[in-house]
């Protein structure tokens, strides 16, 4: 069964519109394996497909924060062919040109952690070829055990 979710987009400028996303269940760790680290995009439909998974990472940071910010920072270098994945799948769903209406969507052990809208600087780094050569995206959690467990489990 499908479950749907409405994310209501502020869009810079003077409009605003609405995403309907469906997704069929969230990742789930089991008790046999570590937690589960997927990155998800909104295809076409609005339907939600994974592109990246904790086998495509190839290191990741420390979490780390600003003294005045109330965040934390994961930064998730990837491997090379995760980060062909992550471009082709951008590029499929026409993500560099309609930023908008792909929102990413990172879970770990079964909870969205974290989302975001491809940066328009970022579209263009993936298209250039540049993206290949610094394959970090970075993961901002509230949570400071959240970010410490996330690390830890793509650190091993």
């Amino acid at each position: 069964m499908k479950r749907r979710r409405w994310l209501a987009l502020s869009l810079i400028g003077f409009s605003s519109g609405c995403l309907r996303l469906t997704e069929s269940q969230p990742p789930q760790s089991t008790p046999e394996s570590r937690a589960t680290f997927e990155v998800q995009v909104a295809n076409e439909e609005g339907t939600l497909q994974t592109v990246i998974t904790g086998s495509d990472v190839a290191t990741a940071s420390n979490p780390h924060n600003k003294k005045w910010r109330s965040h934390y920072t994961v930064n998730v270098e990837l491997a090379e062919s995760g980060a062909e994945k992550l471009v082709t799948t951008l590029e499929e769903v026409d993500a560099f040109n309609n930023r908008q209406e792909h929102p990413i969507f990172v879970y770990f052990d079964g909870q969205n952690v974290h989302s975001f809208q491809l940066s328009r600087e970022l579209a263009i780094q993936m298209r250039s070829g540049e993206f290949q050569h610094n394959r970090t995206i970075a993961i901002s959690l509230e949570d400071r055990h959240v970010a410490r467990d996330l690390s830890d489990s793509l650190q091993s």
